[in-house]
């Protein structure tokens, strides 16, 4: 669920996705006619990206990952679930965290505003974007969530928990989790606890002075 430009966007099904309703008074903003085309089974043809997250990309919102209520185990190998790009910004710097069949990686960049936009969404679930080189890069093989706060960017790497610094990707401390986190399963909160969901239904918390991640 996202809150962009007065309206209310939620991850869909097959036929409308995302679904768009006005915050004003609610209205549905999506062509209803879709729902209407059939394919040859007689079923509600597929006509949008059928992924369950959203994200707001060059101030545009873009559909991705594993469809609604399918198995996290079995994965959909299509390009609009499986290729899609985070992007976060900082000061300066734009933080990237692209994910496609051959890798996972966040890269940071400088912010420059010229053709922002473009190269942002020409690069979505690319590991560079055109005309700039990447002040760093890290590989996050097998992450399913990250959190950008304002000292690090924290993100799971398998059963692992990690902190980068900002400034040069620099690894700052690592905890081995119980489990694998479920997609999207990380916050951190004002007092800068990192809590992480596990697949299984366990919640963990890290918040020593040690491992305190600042919002």
């Amino acid at each position: 669920m996202i809150l962009h430009e007065d309206k209310l966007w939620l991850a869909g099904g097959n036929v409308v996705s995302p679904g768009v309703y006005a915050l004003a008074d609610g209205t549905c903003l999506n062509d209803v006619s879709q729902v209407h085309q059939v394919a040859d089974n007689q079923v509600p043809a597929s006509q949008s990206p059928r992924g369950s997250a959203l994200y707001v990309v060059a101030n545009q919102v873009r559909v991705g990952g594993q469809p609604h209520y399918a198995h996290p185990q079995y994965r959909v190998c299509d390009p609009s679930v499986t290729d899609w790009t985070w992007v976060a910004s900082r000061d300066d710097r734009d933080y990237l965290w692209v994910n496609n069949p051959q890798l996972s990686k966040i890269l940071c960049y400088p912010r420059v505003e010229a053709q922002r936009a473009e190269r942002l969404m020409q690069g979505w679930g690319k590991p560079q974007l055109r005309g700039l080189k990447a002040v760093w890069e890290v590989d996050v093989k097998d992450s399913t969530a990250v959190a950008l706060c304002r000292n690090v960017l924290v993100a799971t790497r398998g059963t692992e928990l990690v902190a980068l610094s900002l400034p040069e990707g620099r690894l700052l401390w690592a905890h081995r989790l119980p489990g694998v986190a479920v997609p999207w399963g990380l916050a951190v909160d004002a007092a800068g606890r990192v809590v992480v969901t596990l697949q299984g239904g366990q919640v963990v918390c890290y918040g020593s002075g040690e491992w305190t991640a600042n919002r």
